[in-house]
């Protein structure tokens, strides 16, 4: 495992926080609109380094990698969330490693923009009924993040916390 020294992880924050791409907000809540995501994407000073769509513990989704200036910004989104039970179309944003994209060359934009042309019609065919459930994970999500929203429901069930918040009959 390799460690990061003070030193850097100090100058990486401040690179971060000096950024100017993304926005006071949504660098404090770490998500972009649909919208807001494409305007970044068409940015002459923003590289594609990777578009994929892959599977995580929440569900499948997009994700993109993007270079501006000195820093990498992942974002992902675009897909079936299933905690939510929602059809995710927006983007949750994390602070990536510029190391990942030494000696890769950037993508195509315009295949990424054609790659989300796809996923917003994909979206709009998805038919869901959010259970309470689902609601209360976004309740919390928003409250904390995510990790800790699902390790509530996973560990509590069954409980009659759980079943209180979601308005359950005991």
């Amino acid at each position: 495992m390799r460690l990061v020294s003070h030193t850097r992880a100090t100058k990486e924050k401040e690179m971060y926080m000096n950024c100017d791409l993304l926005t006071k907000d949504e660098d404090l809540f770490e998500r972009l609109t649909l919208k807001r995501g494409i305007e970044l994407l068409n940015r002459e000073d923003v590289e594609v380094y990777s578009s994929e769509i892959s599977r995580n513990a929440y569900g499948q989704f997009l994700f993109i990698t993007i270079k501006y200036k000195d820093i990498a910004i992942g974002f992902w989104g675009l897909g079936e969330h299933i905690y939510r039970e929602r059809w995710q179309d927006w983007f949750a944003i994390y602070k990536s490693d510029l190391r990942y994209l030494e000696g890769e060359e950037p993508i195509n934009k315009e295949v990424v923009l054609k790659q989300i042309e796809e996923l917003i019609e994909q979206g709009k065919s998805y038919k869901f009924e959010q259970s309470e459930s689902g609601a209360l994970f976004e309740v919390l999500a928003a409250i904390g993040d995510e990790d800790g929203a699902a390790s509530i429901l996973d560990d509590y069930e069954d409980s009659v916390e759980l079943r209180l918040l979601k308005s359950e009959s005991i």
